[in-house]
């Protein structure tokens, strides 16, 4: 639906009555410029943006989604067995260092 209104310009902004909002007031509301024209609109909700934005790189072709399976979940104990591992004396960043060697 798209309505003409009367808008006063002032220092503080663009002042619009509030009855001429209808159904958009009493939300949050956002403006947005598009072909030249501010569109007045509720605000989205974040969730509904985040799938608005993957559906648009989806469409670009910008969006690579793996078809394989996730990998199964890992028990606590192996994470803690792991965890010690990596832990270990020297760091592994030192290991990884002498790994290398001494690069010119």
């Amino acid at each position: 639906m798209e309505k003409s209104i009367p808008v006063e310009a002032t220092d503080r902004g663009l002042l619009i009555p509030r009855e001429v909002l209808g159904e958009l007031e009493g939300g949050e509301l956002e403006a947005v410029m598009d072909e030249g024209r501010i569109i007045i609109r509720r605000k989205l909700d974040p969730a509904d943006e985040k799938a608005r934005v993957a559906q648009a790189l989806r469409d670009a072709g910008l969006l690579y989604e793996p078809n394989w399976d996730p990998p199964s979940p890992v028990s606590e104990q192996a994470r803690s067995r792991l965890a010690e591992k990596l832990a270990s004396d020297p760091p592994l960043s030192e290991m990884i260092i002498a790994d290398r060697g001494v690069r010119a």
